[in-house]
């Protein structure tokens, strides 16, 4: 009962052999195929991190530099306002100036009194009504002024705090990120 290889013994053994075998170079090749597969799949990950964290880099600082030249142009805005307001102020100022004054003496204001002081109450019942229409004209053009100059102001504290909390949200989102 001897075949060309042995008995069932010898067969089953070389059998046992090559299967093994063959199991063997099967998980070496799988373990292998595995070890890339997670080191190119490590890599794809960092790579679209790294894309991820300078995408959002690059728009934080292209909304920085917005409401940088945001800020500046309300700035600007403002202060040529700011100017104009001042230049019509200063101009109302030189117009009563060059107004007659009226001759009564209860409410006038001494000659060494400033813009804007008096050293006495006035009561305006000297006023000539031409000069009290004028007056009131300018008052209320005055008041009108003051008005929107704390309007320029309101928008240029909300533009400000809208920039940092962008900032603050901005640098938080990064520190997340990183």
């Amino acid at each position: 009962m001897l075949s060309w290889l042995g008995t069932w013994k010898i067969k089953l053994a070389i059998i046992a052999f090559v299967v093994l075998g063959a199991f063997a170079w099967h998980k070496h090749t799988v373990s292998s195929e595995v070890s890339k597969a997670v080191a190119t799949t490590e890599a794809n990950i960092q790579l679209q991190y790294s894309k991820e964290r300078f995408r959002l880099i690059e728009k934080s600082n292209e909304a920085t530099f917005a409401l940088k030249d945001e800020l500046s142009n309300i700035k600007k805005d403002k202060d040529a306002q700011l100017k104009t307001t001042t230049d019509k102020y200063n101009n109302l100022l030189a117009w009563l100036s060059t107004q007659p004054r009226s001759t009564a003496s209860s409410g006038s204001v001494s000659p060494d009194a400033t813009y804007g002081e008096s050293t006495e109450r006035i009561t305006g019942t000297g006023l000539s009504e031409r000069d009290a229409d004028a007056l009131a004209e300018h008052a209320t053009a005055t008041n009108r002024l003051k008005d929107h100059l704390l309007a320029c102001y309101r928008q240029h504290d909300t533009e400000l705090a809208a920039q940092e909390r962008f900032l603050r949200d901005a640098s938080g989102s990064l520190q997340n990120t990183k």
